[in-house]
């Protein structure tokens, strides 16, 4: 724990041996302005959580009571065409909603909402909103449906099969 120029900074060292040299890395800083900075210095909001992993959680907030075990998930999974970001939102540690970019997307760059964790290609989404604008319910891939669909102040929805049970 260290303190300087207004900032407390939490550091640790990996194993080493008494005679040997040891190195600190900084892990978290709150600054004189109050932001609290994780895997960063330089904390530029009141919460700024930096992650240098290829893929992975990069934050999660959860409920740990057993009466309501949820929690919240921010996911930023490997892609090599983008850098996916999604959120989860999970109950009893399953994902029950997805909302975000999936990675591997056929629809690059989309926004997707799925009643599952996002997969690749979007595979599980019920509702993909393109950056040309196209709608999709029910499919992972909204296509135009005829010439001049996107003009003006017409929209594109592409509607898939949606199989309900009562």
């Amino acid at each position: 724990l260290a303190q300087g120029d207004g900032a407390l900074a939490y550091y640790n060292a990996g194993a080493g041996s008494a005679d040997g040299a040891i190195t600190w890395t900084e892990r978290l800083r709150v600054t004189a302005a109050g932001n609290l900075g994780v895997g960063t210095d330089s904390a530029k909001a009141h919460l700024d959580i930096v992650d240098n992993d290829a893929s992975g959680y990069i934050a999660s907030f959860r409920q740990s009571n057993t009466l309501n075990g949820s929690s919240i998930f921010i996911d930023s999974p490997h892609d090599s065409n983008l850098r996916p970001t999604s959120i989860d939102f999970a109950q009893g540690g399953n994902v029950k909603w997805s909302v975000g970019q999936a990675y591997q997307s056929v629809s690059d760059r989309a926004f997707h909402v799925a009643t599952s964790k996002l997969q690749s290609d979007g595979s599980g989404s019920k509702l993909v909103i393109t950056t040309d604008g196209d709608v999709g319910i029910g499919t992972s891939a909204p296509v135009h449906t005829g010439a001049g669909a996107t003009t003006g102040n017409t929209a594109t929805l592409a509607v898939g099969i949606i199989t309900c049970t009562t």
